[in-house]
Formats: C-alpha cells, sequence, structure tokens
C-alpha cells in the first residue's frame, strides 16, 4: 500500500472516530431529554387523573344538589299550599274544583257522568295529612256520585262501598246521582236494586238525578226514592226500558224546586190536587209515554214552562182541550205528521224559538199545527236526515222568522238539503219568510248536491234589483241576509257568500 493510501485511510479513520464521538454524546443527551419529557409526562398524566376525579365527583355532587334543590322547591311549593293558605281559602278552593262544569249541566240527560269531579275530591284528600283532614271536613266534595254498567262477575261491593262512603261523608249536603244503568245484563237486577235502594235512603237531598234504567226492572220498588218529599231536587232525568207503563199520580209530590224534567217510559203522571211545580222551565218527553199522562204532566207545568221537547206530536193527542203556555219561548217537536191532532192544541204567545224534523212535514194538517204555534217565531232550525225543497212553501206561514238553522245532532249526525230548497226561497212569491237575515249550515260537508242555491238566494234578498223575480207588492219586500255560515261547503261557495255578503 502506497503512503497516499494509507494517509487518506488513517485520515478516514479520525474521521469515523470524530463523527462516532459526537453520536455518543447526541444519543446522552437524546436519552437524557426522554427521561424528562417522560417524567414531564408522567406528572401531566397524573395532573389529569386528579383534574378528571375531581370533575367526575363534582358532576355527581352537582347532580344531587340540583335533585335536592328541585326537592326543596317542590316541598315549598307544597307547604305554600297545605300550610301557608288559610283553611277557609282553602276550602273555597276545594268547593271550586269540585263543582259540575257548565257544559255537564247543559247536556244532562244524556247518560254520561264527569269522571273529573268523581275522582276530585279522592285526589285533593291524598295530597297530604291537612288536605285530607279539611277534605273529610268538606261535605260538598263527595256530593257527587256516579255509577256505571254493572256486569255479571263484577265487584258489587266496592262499588256499593264507594257510594256508601260518599253519602256518608257528604253529610247533609245536596246530592248530584248519575246511574248509567240501561245496558245492565239481568242477571245484575238485583244488584241494581239494592243500589237504588242505598240511594233512596237519602232521596230528601238529592239535587240532580241522571238515572237511565236497564230493561226488566220493576218500576216499584226501583222509583219509590221518587215519591218522598224531594224538596232539593232541580234537575231530572228517568229513562226507564219498560214500555206503556200505567200511570200513577203518586211519584213527585212534593219538588217545588224542580226546574228540568225528562222522563221515558217512566208512567209518571200528575195529580193537580198536591203535585206543585213552581219552578219548572224545561220538560222532555220521549215516546213511549201515554198521550194521557203526557197532558196530566202538560197541564201542571203551563204557568211556568219555558222549554217543551217532545218526541212526537202524537204524545199532544190527550190534550182535549187547548193550553195555553205563557212563558213557553222554545218548542222542539221529534215528529209532526199527525192529521189527527188539532192545529189549535198548543197556544203559545211567546213562542220564539221551533225545532222540528223537516221531512215530517208532509201534509197541510201538520203545517198548520206548526204555524198555529209559531206566528211569533224568530228562530227556526230544522233537524233531519233529509229537508225536502218543498218545505219553505208549507211554512210560508211563518212570516216573522229570522234565524234558520239546519241542525245536525245524535240521531240525524248528517243531513242533505237540495239547492231548490233555497231556490224556493228566492223565488217564491209572495217572499217566504221576508224578514229572514241570518242562515246557518252545520254539518254541511255531507251535502254533496249543495251548488249555487244560496248564491242565488242572497243575490235575491240582497240585490233585488238584480233579479228577475221582484216581490209583487211594498210590504213584501225581504230584508237582506246578514250572516250566512256554511263552514263545511266548498271553497267557491264560502267565497262566494263572503264576497256577496261584503258588497251588501
Amino acid at each position: 500500500m502506497s503512503s497516499v493510501a494509507r494517509s487518506q485511510q488513517l485520515a478516514r479513520m479520525r474521521a469515523d472516530e470524530d463523527f462516532l464521538a459526537l453520536t455518543d454524546a447526541r444519543i446522552g443527551a437524546l436519552r437524557r431529554a426522554d427521561s424528562a419529557a417522560q417524567e414531564r409526562l408522567a406528572i401531566a398524566q397524573a395532573e389529569a387523573d386528579a383534574t378528571r376525579a375531581e370533575l367526575t365527583a363534582l358532576e355527581v355532587r352537582q347532580l344531587q344538589l340540583r335533585s335536592d334543590i328541585g326537592q326543596m322547591r317542590l316541598d315549598h311549593r307544597r307547604m305554600l299550599w297545605t300550610q301557608a293558605i288559610p283553611l277557609d281559602c282553602l276550602r273555597q278552593i276545594f268547593e271550586e274544583t269540585t263543582s259540575i262544569p257548565t257544559a255537564e249541566w247543559a247536556e244532562f240527560g244524556c247518560g254520561g257522568h264527569s269522571r273529573k269531579c268523581m275522582m276530585a275530591p279522592f285526589a285533593l284528600a291524598a295530597v297530604c295529612a291537612r288536605w285530607r283532614q279539611l277534605a273529610l271536613g268538606v261535605p260538598v266534595l263527595w256530593t257527587y256520585i256516579c255509577a256505571g254498567v254493572l256486569r255479571p262477575g263484577q265487584p258489587l261491593a266496592a262499588t256499593l262501598s264507594r257510594i256508601h262512603c260518599l253519602l256518608q261523608r257528604s253529610r247533609g249536603s245536596p246530592l248530584d246521582i248519575r246511574l248509567q244503568l240501561q245496558d245492565c245484563l239481568p242477571e245484575t237486577l238485583t244488584d241494581v236494586s239494592d243500589l237504588l235502594a242505598l240511594i233512596a235512603c237519602h232521596a230528601r237531598r238529592v239535587r240532580s238525578m241522571d238515572l237511565w234504567l236497564p230493561k226488566g226492572i220493576n218500576r216499584e220498588p226501583a222509583l219509590d226514592m221518587l215519591k218522598a218529599p224531594l224538596p232539593q231536587l232541580t234537575h231530572l232525568c228517568v229513562i226507564a226500558g219498560t214500555r206503556q207503563l200505567e200511570g200513577c199520580d203518586s211519584y213527585l209530590p212534593y219538588a217545588p224546586k224542580l226546574s228540568h224534567l225528562e222522563l221515558q217510559g217512566t208512567g209518571f203522571t200528575c195529580s193537580p190536587q198536591y203535585q206543585i211545580f213552581g219552578n219548572m222551565r224545561s220538560l222532555t218527553l220521549w215516546a213511549p209515554y201515554p198521550s194521557e199522562q203526557v197532558a196530566s204532566i202538560l197541564q201542571s207545568v203551563l204557568e211556568t214552562l219555558e222549554r217543551l221537547y217532545v218526541a212526537s206530536v202524537s204524545l199532544l193527542s190527550g190534550i182535549r182541550t187547548p193550553i195555553t203556555f205563557p212563558r213557553l219561548c222554545n218548542l222542539s217537536m221529534g215528529n209532526v205528521s199527525a192529521s189527527s191532532i188539532s192545529p189549535d192544541m198548543i197556544v203559545a204567545p211567546r213562542l220564539q224559538a221551533l225545532t222540528f224534523p223537516g221531512k215530517t212535514m208532509t201534509d197541510s194538517a201538520a203545517a198548520r199545527l206548526v204555524e198555529s204555534v209559531g206566528s211569533n217565531v224568530t228562530s227556526l232550525t230544522l233537524v233531519d236526515s233529509d229537508i225536502p225543497p218543498s218545505l219553505p212553501r208549507l211554512l210560508q206561514g211563518l212570516r216573522r222568522v229570522e234565524t234558520l238553522r239546519l241542525l245536525v245532532s245524535d240521531q240525524y249526525p248528517k243531513y242533505t238539503v237540495s239547492d231548490e230548497f233555497f231556490f224556493e226561497l228566492a223565488t217564491g212569491a209572495p217572499t217566504i219568510w221576508p224578514k229572514l237575515r241570518s242562515i246557518q249550515l252545520d254539518g254541511c260537508e255531507s251535502n254533496k248536491t249543495l251548488g249555487d242555491g244560496l248564491v242565488k238566494l242572497i243575490r235575491a234578498r240582497n240585490f233585488p234589483a238584480a233579479d228577475t223575480i221582484r216581490p209583487a207588492a211594498p210590504e213584501e219586500k225581504p230584508c237582506r241576509l246578514e250572516q250566512v255560515e256554511a263552514p263545511g261547503a266548498p271553497s267557491w261557495l264560502r267565497s262566494s257568500i263572503v264576497h256577496l255578503l261584503s258588497r251588501s
């Protein structure tokens, strides 16, 4: 090897040794740095673990504090209601809470009951010991008594126990009875009798009674409670499942506050010797009911009666001499097609509202009957499934009608009225119902045939100059239509009605 090659080899060895020394130094420095970083990482991890543990503990404490605060607020509010409110104010609140809703009084006689009224006193008494003590000392809270269908196998003891508890807690307060028993099976008639017997012991306290009896139950002794004096009674509805009962005048001997009476198949009649109904305002009679009994009832209430509904005009056939009702303002009849009835058997000088099914008005005798009692009628309501087009002509004698309403009901949930009905009103000469100002069509979405009859009627009444048919005499000039409501009519028809009324 030459001297040059040896020199180069030595130089390379010295260079590699120098680089190795630098590498060793760098590795040592990096190892020291890694060790320091690992120490710092361990410290940071410990801090993170400590922070996370403290956060978890605080979150648990936070939830507990919120729960405790919410409970304390709830306890505070409960204390305000249960402790801070004076007992006399709390008593008034209790009485108001358990009072019968106005809507239920309006629907009295439908055979239903209010679950809210039934459960309210028990809910109030379950709040706390103070409220329970007060509730037990407020008799009017426990006066709403109701029972539904009793079926075979159903524990009657629970129902009787509840009613017995209510009768005891109500003490001497007036009672409101709702017993919907019409669907009870024959096997439960004994249970029904036991229930009625329990209530009969408190007949003098009954303020209102809506009683629907099942078929097969005997009037006596089921209704014996109504033979006792009833000084508190204001509302009574008895729907019996029996038919054509023999009349008996022993019922309702003393009911001076009775203002609403509804009967079906009871056989109740009235003796003028001792039945006094000085406060009777509303009377409803359903078929079957012997006409002789109906006549006796009408004779006993004629001085004060304001609203009368009879399911069929045949119920009035027992009237031998005309009966005058000086205060009658609302008359409803289910079926008025009866040519054997004298048209002047009812005299009602103050009658303003008349309701009857339209399609039963098929003969002139029935029309004369309606016109005889409706000379002063301002509101006419038709309840039927089919309103005949000829009806306005048959009833053209009702010269004072201002409001016409086609009404849906439980019996007739739908009805049909054709355009010819309104054409008759628009083109009739002399003018039919010249004072008509308002028309209301309830549920007219079922009227598949309703077209532009209402539009032509509005044009004829509100724009007579544009109509080819004019009244024959000035006194027959019709009034303008001010209100026409047909919420279920097609949109184009509703828009046309609004447009025409806004122009007139």
